[in-house]
């Protein structure tokens, strides 16, 4: 084994890692290369990946890259693991990735060049706690001999970077819709350039043969994820998008808007969650892979996109200044409202169809590549104007405390089924048709 003196698999190390080892002063003895099962359902030479152990001192180490860590620092999380390591130190190895150079990801900051070569993975927060003993009392012997355990894993692909660290994140601690959804994209997005780079100049991959590349079992569900998570965490956080979805859409619950995304709604609660968008987009869109190569997908991504247009035109604009009021704009954006509504705007959708529309579009309805949005801005007019009257109900039931408030009041139900009871008569009752769609016709999904 190349610059290990105990036994092990026969691998050499990539140059640059080696000179990696070297800047950080390792001699040969203070490493050691191992090899684990990666994939068992693959030929014998792609079952393992092949990584080193090894001990660095902290203070050559800086991790300024975030791009494999989805997770979102918790300052309280790091005080506790400071208290943890400085009683019984760093029990377990922090995982990093090497990665050539052409696999690199860019830099995460403007203002950080990217010269890493080895990457943090997973352990961000007992990184930080250690650098924060550190900073402490820098001038201490404790501060001054602190080595850090690495495990650092290489020759890998960076999809397999980013499915390694999404399922280390997420194993670890349960990541918010937002942090997974995104980094489901880049999964995606990663994979699809590795089957082009593997292929003749100008092969275009099915959306299939992409979904397929990805090993089912490092997701929650392949399939969702990558077609209705992968939509989310394409259009949701685009700062390019900021007429759309953009700044009303929260990774997780209890975020405020910011002035810079939105000064007349500054301070105000994001509307939606990353998962309440997950489940109003799932009745539109195809939750599954197409077996084109990525047309469909790509209008359906265009139409969530205008869908977050009209949706900030006619519900989010009243979003929430606090928690003990609510809104229409809020009640909308409930999650079993929002779950029964995206059913019903299907419906709508479909039934406006013509007979040739139906046949073409019949796996979504947000495969049509022109929808009517006269029609659709009619709809979210009407739904919202159905939802004023609930909130002013609720939030008559918080002033009196009186149960009595919320006799038929069908939006504060926590069920799907009990949220359609109330919903589907009072779109009816104006002109909504939201009949389910027969058998004969139904939509595959």
């Amino acid at each position: 084994m190349a610059g290990s003196k105990s036994e092990g698999p026969s691998i050499d190390l990539p140059k640059e890692l080696r000179d990696w080892l070297d800047d950080n002063e390792l001699q040969e003895l203070e490493w050691t290369v191992c090899k684990t099962l990666f994939d068992a359902n693959a030929d014998e030479s792609e079952k393992y990946r092949y990584f080193l152990l090894t001990s660095v001192p902290l203070e050559k180490l800086e991790f300024k890259n975030h791009y494999f860590n989805p997770r979102t620092p918790n300052v309280n999380a790091v005080k506790d693991l400071s208290s943890s390591i400085a009683q019984l130190a760093l029990l377990s190895p922090l995982t990093c990735v090497f990665l050539e150079e052409h696999e690199r990801p860019p830099s995460d900051k403007k203002d950080i060049d990217n010269d890493d070569k080895v990457y943090l993975i997973d352990g961000r927060h007992r990184f930080n706690a250690l650098k924060s003993l550190q900073r402490s009392n820098p001038s201490s012997e404790y501060s001054k001999g602190l080595r850090v355990d690495l495990k650092i894993f290489f020759h890998l692909k960076k999809s397999e970077v980013l499915l390694m660290a999404n399922y280390l994140n997420r194993s670890r601690r349960q990541l918010k819709p937002g942090e997974y959804y995104n980094s489901v994209v880049s999964i995606y997005d990663e994979t699809e350039k590795e089957i082009i780079r593997s292929n003749d100049a100008g092969y275009t991959p099915t959306e299939k043969e992409v979904f397929e590349m990805i090993p089912n079992e490092k997701l929650k569900n392949r399939n969702l994820d990558l077609s209705i998570g992968r939509i989310v965490g394409t259009v949701a956080f685009d700062d390019e998008d900021k007429d759309s979805w953009y700044g009303y859409v929260g990774i997780d619950q209890g975020e405020r808007i910011k002035s810079s995304e939105n000064p007349m709604v500054d301070g105000c609660y994001r509307p939606l969650t990353a998962g309440v968008l997950f489940h109003l987009l799932k009745p539109l869109c195809y939750p599954s892979y197409y077996t084109d190569n990525g047309t469909n997908r790509a209008i359906e991504i265009k139409n969530s996109i205008e869908l977050g247009r009209h949706y900030r035109e006619h519900i989010m604009k009243n979003p929430a200044r606090d928690k003990a009021t609510s809104t229409a704009t809020s009640i909308s954006c409930k999650t079993y409202v929002s779950m029964a509504f995206g059913e019903l705007l299907r419906n709508a959708i479909w039934h406006k169809f013509t007979d040739d529309e139906k046949e073409m579009y019949k796996q979504s309805v947000f495969s049509n590549p022109n929808l009517d949005w006269d029609f659709i801005d009619d709809v979210l007019d009407k739904f919202y104007q159905i939802v004023e009257p609930e909130a002013a109900k609720v939030n008559e039931y918080r002033r009196n405390n009186d149960l009595k408030s919320l006799n038929g009041v069908w939006s504060f139900q926590t069920q799907k089924a009990q949220v359609l009871s109330g919903l589907v008569p009072a779109l009816r009752n104006i002109g909504v048709n939201v009949d389910p769609i027969t058998t004969n016709e139904t939509l595959e999904n």
